[in-house]
């Protein structure tokens, strides 16, 4: 018979040894097992997409963060199933062109800046410079500032209407 320290190695680092006359006892084995391999999660040529794929997948999920909105309202914004923009921000979906041109449309986004990370994240498309420029500060902000921004404006105009 072959001891179970020659059969099972890659299973247990400490391999019993049976004597009947004697407690069983465990002795440490030389052999160390064998590692279990490591899965490249980080890695998304491991789920079979590109590189580039992963970056836009990160795109997304910055552009969202920036508008400061939650995956589901995201999706529903662009008319999407709940679980749609988590897949790809998990680097588990590749985003289709489709979705990239709602993206493009539906929040004024760069479509350079979305496939290649190049340029600003907004695309500013206003003849007035300080406008522009207004336009630039305010998607900077965080998403509760702009609502505060919001509501200086109406009570401005308010208060412009009443005079």
């Amino acid at each position: 018979m072959l001891p179970l320290s020659l059969i099972l190695p890659h299973i247990r680092h400490y391999i019993p040894t049976f004597n009947l006359c004697k407690p069983l006892i465990y002795k440490k084995t030389t052999k160390k097992p064998f590692p279990a391999p490591e899965l490249p999660v980080e890695n998304p040529a491991f789920f079979g997409y590109p590189k580039k794929m992963a970056d836009i997948n990160q795109r997304i999920k910055q552009l969202r963060k920036k508008l400061g909105i939650g995956q589901r309202e995201f999706c529903k914004l662009l008319s999407l199933s709940g679980g749609y923009i988590a897949n790809i921000e998990a680097n588990l979906r590749e985003p289709n062109e489709r979705l990239i041109k709602l993206i493009v449309s539906e929040f004024n986004v760069n479509e350079d800046w979305l496939l290649t990370g190049s340029g600003k994240m907004f695309n500013i498309k206003v003849k007035d410079e300080r406008a522009a420029r207004l336009l630039s500060l305010f998607n900077d902000l965080p998403r509760k500032y702009q609502d505060v921004v919001f509501d200086v404006i109406a009570s401005l105009r308010k208060a412009d209407d009443g005079k």
